[in-house]
């Protein structure tokens, strides 16, 4: 497995570990954009690599950019659902939870660098907001 794979591996793991996000979106925690997948089911997170591949900066050493993307059905959940799913994925993508190598990843850094406005999708009638986060690892 890839040292790109084996971080989105670990990142879903938390979070689908956590009580509050998983209260939310069970496993629903996509690897990529949900249109590509099949009969999605909201709320659920979705992530995806920002560029078309993670540089290797240093030997070993992996620096990526990747985007979160949280989702709610805003016929069943508001605003603050979604805030509050969004809260949550910052307090578990510290580096403090990401330090288990069980899988043979090391987190050296997990930041968030953006997070963009809230949106609503009129012809889907949903909820969208986006984060993004710098990683920094290796094997």
């Amino acid at each position: 497995m890839s040292t790109e794979a084996k971080v989105f591996q670990k990142i879903r793991a938390v979070l689908i570990a956590d009580a509050t996000i998983s209260s939310y979106v069970g496993s629903r925690v996509y690897l990529s954009h949900p249109v590509t997948v099949k009969d999605v089911i909201y709320p659920a997170i979705s992530m995806h690599l920002i560029a078309v591949v993670a540089m290797v900066y240093a030997p070993d050493v992996l620096n990526m950019n990747i985007q979160l993307d949280v989702w709610a059905d805003a016929k069943d959940y508001d605003v603050t659902d979604l805030l509050t799913m969004a809260s949550r994925l910052r307090a578990l993508l510290s580096r403090q939870f990401l330090t288990d190598t069980t899988i043979g990843i090391t987190f050296d850094e997990c930041v968030e660098a953006s997070s963009g406005q809230i949106m609503y999708e009129d012809d889907t009638n949903l909820y969208h907001l986006p984060l993004t986060y710098g990683v920094i690892a290796h094997e």
